[in-house]
């Protein structure tokens, strides 16, 4: 088939052949191929050239969401709303990660830290939180490890000094109330009861 025609369209270009249907290609595409008017292209090479300007619009799309730090299911995800098939997201998710545009762990680690020292959410909230962002199990755990639980109880005590402490000592809120608050933000009962020990007057012994 002989390209009779190219038009430049948004993102790529358009080539039209005598007996067959117009051909959009992806920019990058079309140049890697060397493609020009009057030049040949066989009937059996166009799903190739389709398959690989899908893919390189996927890969595209996904580098723009990359750049708000996504993990690789929040992408599985935007692209498979986008349309894409099961097989150019694969591909895409391969190639951002192949480049290091995707990393996971690196992601939950810096996740897991910013939560810690800026937030002082417990590890539970935090790994609810990154399961709903796609991240697997293994890699959430292995984060987690920087966040170990001398750490989360010295954030239990900053949250409580903050929060349900007077000035002379006394405790603002009831102790059911704390305990709910504590593991409403993701904090484990074992160490929530300890740190509350520490602040609750010891009772008289009869």
């Amino acid at each position: 088939m002989i390209i009779t025609k190219i038009e430049k369209s948004k993102g790529g270009f358009l080539l039209h052949f005598k007996d067959h249907e117009a051909l959009f290609l992806l920019e990058g595409v079309f140049v890697r191929h060397h493609l020009y008017k009057g030049g040949e292209l066989e009937e059996d090479e166009i799903p190739a050239l389709l398959r690989e300007s899908r893919l390189q619009e996927a890969i595209e799309l996904g580098l723009k969401k990359v750049t708000r730090h996504r993990t690789r299911g929040e992408i599985q995800g935007f692209l498979s709303r986008e349309g894409f098939e099961e097989e150019i997201i694969h591909g895409a998710l391969a190639y951002l990660e192949d480049y290091g545009y995707i990393n996971d762990l690196e992601y939950a680690l810096m996740y897991v830290h910013d939560r810690d020292r800026l937030q002082a959410q417990g590890p539970q909230k935090i790994r609810f939180a990154l399961r709903e962002k796609g991240v697997s199990d293994k890699i959430i755990e292995e984060s987690l490890r920087d966040y170990p639980q001398n750490r989360q109880r010295d954030n239990l005590r900053k949250l409580m000094e903050k929060r349900f402490v007077g000035p002379g000592g006394e405790l603002k809120k009831t102790r059911p109330q704390m305990i709910r608050y504590f593991l409403q933000r993701g904090y484990y009962m074992g160490d929530v009861l300890a740190v509350l020990s520490e602040y609750e007057e010891p009772k008289n012994e009869l």
